[in-house]
């Protein structure tokens, strides 16, 4: 059944154009899994020129070549200037909608959902006060103590007009760390000890989360946006929420699409061995669902003499 209610753009962002044609398999796959779920669908892909497979029914929009944290501040303020959907659902090389027939209406009734992250976030005094790392989450996930919050990744999300304006209408400021100093004997290149200071999804679910609150917006609960995605599948597997029920994956630069059918894995090293890895859920999975899995050929050999 078509949702006729919502408009929703498919769009994809990278400054690097050796992400553009992957970034536009994201767009394409997602689109053709959606089509038939969502009336209103528009596709659109920001990247500094376009690449060769590119269909018509998506609009390019160029833009200049940049790195992680023009990046944030482009999603952060200005993607919203280019959205007049009702909601905008972000893709990237590494992540888009693995199988449109786990679309769920009710996705819609959140301004920000995306995969859950295995980390938390320690409010004090009702104000963001540290992020905890996976430990944390490992310690509390059955019992999650009133401070500390769950958050979702950015990189394949769906996010509300509503929310994409609100940095720009709100006043809110990304603050930008001082880089670490410059090596004398390297090349004068900004770094940080911490990036994610400046990672946008955790500035927006992190830093800024009481004054989006306040404003009205909705960040989904965990357990829905189990359903919606993986960023990392153990918190399904905690939650005994079967992949095949999952709407898409965020895979963390592990897997990235090559084609629109087709999928590169660039880190099969996780599987023990040839076998689990070609019977493991994951990767039956994607089998099911029409996908080619192509690995290195030394990746290959070194999983088939391990059994």
């Amino acid at each position: 059944m078509l949702a006729r209610s919502k408009s929703l753009t498919i769009v994809s962002v990278t400054g690097h154009q050796d992400y553009a044609q992957s970034s536009s398999y994201a767009v394409q796959r997602s689109y053709l899994e959606l089509r038939e779920r969502i009336e209103n669908l528009r596709c659109l892909l920001v990247s500094p020129e376009r690449p060769q497979d590119c269909p018509d029914y998506i609009q390019h929009i160029p833009c200049k070549p940049f790195g992680y944290l023009e990046y944030s501040l482009f999603m952060i303020y200005s993607l919203g200037q280019l959205i007049d959907s009702d909601y905008c659902l972000i893709v990237q090389n590494d992540g888009w909608v693995v199988d449109g027939s786990k679309w769920r209406d009710e996705f819609f009734n959140y301004d920000y959902i995306g995969g859950p992250i295995l980390n938390l976030l320690e409010f004090k005094e009702g104000r963001f006060f540290q992020r905890l790392h996976f430990s944390e989450w490992e310690k509390y996930w059955q019992d999650m103590p009133a401070h500390l919050v769950e958050y979702q990744n950015g990189g394949f999300c769906l996010r509300s007009r509503k929310l994409l304006n609100a940095p720009r209408e709100l006043g809110l400021n990304l603050e930008i760390a001082p880089p670490l100093s410059i090596s004398p004997d390297g090349v004068a290149s900004f770094k940080w000890e911490n990036d994610g200071i400046h990672l946008e999804d955790f500035w927006l679910c992190g830093y800024k989360r009481v004054e989006l609150e306040n404003y009205g917006i909705r960040f989904a609960p965990q357990k829905l946006a189990g359903y919606f995605a993986t960023d990392r599948t153990y918190y399904q597997f905690k939650h005994g929420i079967p992949l095949n029920e999952v709407m898409g994956g965020h895979f963390g630069t592990d897997i990235i699409l090559n084609g629109v059918n087709d999928i590169y894995m660039k880190n099969p090293l996780i599987f023990i061995n040839y076998t689990s890895m070609i019977n493991s859920e994951f990767f039956q999975r994607f089998f099911r669902l029409g996908y080619n899995i192509q690995i290195s050929n030394e990746h290959l050999n070194y999983l088939k003499s391990r059994g």
